[in-house]
């Protein structure tokens, strides 16, 4: 999938389109193993636990998921940062860099987890926005 962030925070366009990675999700109450056996076949490190409305509560780590019993709300870890439609590349930069993380969850206007941007997608479409020296 492919969404559109805003490139500048001062034109908010022209609008450029980053390539999401898929998120691994699953549901508090879902199996524990099955959510294991797919977060571990994902080279992203963590599960994203999403409520019935596939809306973001956390992240929990594929090493600390149990192979046996259910998913909790409680295994979920704080949130990486969250970019809405609006969110402008150079903002979702900043946000990334200040949480200290590497990658922040995208969700569509009902605030439904679509996809992930990482830190390096958006330095890249920093570095090739027109005007910039290569």
């Amino acid at each position: 999938m492919v969404v559109e962030l805003q490139r500048s925070v001062l034109d908010r366009a022209p609008e450029v389109d980053l390539e999401l990675q898929p998120a691994i999700t699953a549901q508090p109450g879902d199996d524990a193993a099955d959510a294991r056996r797919r977060a571990l076949a994902d080279p992203f490190p963590y599960l994203l636990l999403v409520d019935a409305d596939d809306r973001p509560i956390g992240w929990v780590n594929q090493d600390d998921i149990s192979e046996d019993g259910t998913l909790t709300a409680a295994m979920a870890v704080a949130m990486s940062p969250i970019f809405e439609p609006r969110t402008t590349l150079k903002d979702a930069l900043s946000m990334l860099l200040s949480a200290d993380v590497m990658a922040g969850v995208v969700v569509d206007e009902p605030r439904r987890a679509i996809g992930l941007v990482t830190l390096d997608a958006i330095a890249a479409a920093l570095r090739d926005e027109p005007g910039r020296g290569t």
